[in-house]
């Protein structure tokens, strides 16, 4: 039984969180004409919209025409917009790989022409924020660092019982900025952040820019496989 199986593997539950997986796959295979039996009759009957069980649900369903997809999605986490989004990346991804089943995943491409014209066209212009996040002139960091010089004794962040003014924060993240400079940190150079969250992993965040790297995310429930991967 599922409960058991949460159980059993002992895993660390968070309520906003589902304990094994947050997406889910299905494809539906079996017929569902009309069955006759002796004088009973059987039918498909559709269900009402429920609550989404989980972040997203992708459901396939072979028909005589094709495969109908549906897909679920959690309206906390993701917009409609968001979503129909993805579905367009899916589509072109279902498109690209049945013109040419022997490509590599790499080698596919997932956004539309229309997406790579706006990305192209953001990214050339000079008023546009450049890809290092600069926005007025001013990195996220530095931006950050106004902010604290502003309100240094308002609230940043609050985590549990712990609360770090912005003044507070802003010095732990330099301690940290330095820390890592030391260390050979160096302008855009990736640093792993591997932290659940808390106050520290904003700290981290906000070292890492400031000693000029670039923060790469790294879950604590992700396998560790996955983690040393990330790391190579």
């Amino acid at each position: 039984p599922f409960e058991e199986l949460v159980e059993k593997l002992n895993v660390k539950r968070d309520m906003s969180r589902h304990p094994l997986f947050d997406t889910m796959f299905t494809l539906q295979t079996t017929e569902e004409g009309e069955l006759q039996l002796a004088n009973l009759s059987f039918r498909p009957y559709g269900l009402e919209k429920t609550p989404a069980k989980f972040d997203l649900t992708l459901e396939a369903r072979e028909e005589e025409a094709g495969i109908q997809f549906g897909l679920q999605y959690a309206t906390a986490l993701y917009q409609r917009e968001t979503v129909e989004r993805m579905t367009r990346h899916f589509i072109r991804l279902a498109e690209a790989v049945a013109a040419n089943p022997d490509a590599k995943l790499g080698e596919l491409e997932l956004i539309t022409t229309e997406e790579t014209e706006r990305i192209l066209k953001v990214f050339n212009d000079p008023n546009a924020h450049s890809v290092r996040g600069t926005l007025q002139g001013l990195s996220l960091s530095e931006r950050f660092e106004e902010q604290a010089k502003n309100s240094p004794e308002r609230i940043a962040v609050v985590s549990g019982d712990m609360a770090l003014s912005y003044a507070e924060l802003n010095e732990q993240a330099n301690r940290l900025a330095r820390v890592l400079r030391a260390k050979g940190v160096e302008a855009d150079q990736p640093v792993g952040v591997l932290l659940e969250r808390s106050a520290d992993l904003l700290v981290s965040i906000l070292g890492v820019l400031k000693a000029g790297g670039a923060y790469v995310p790294m879950d604590t429930m992700y396998p560790q496989e996955r983690i040393d991967y990330m790391l190579q």
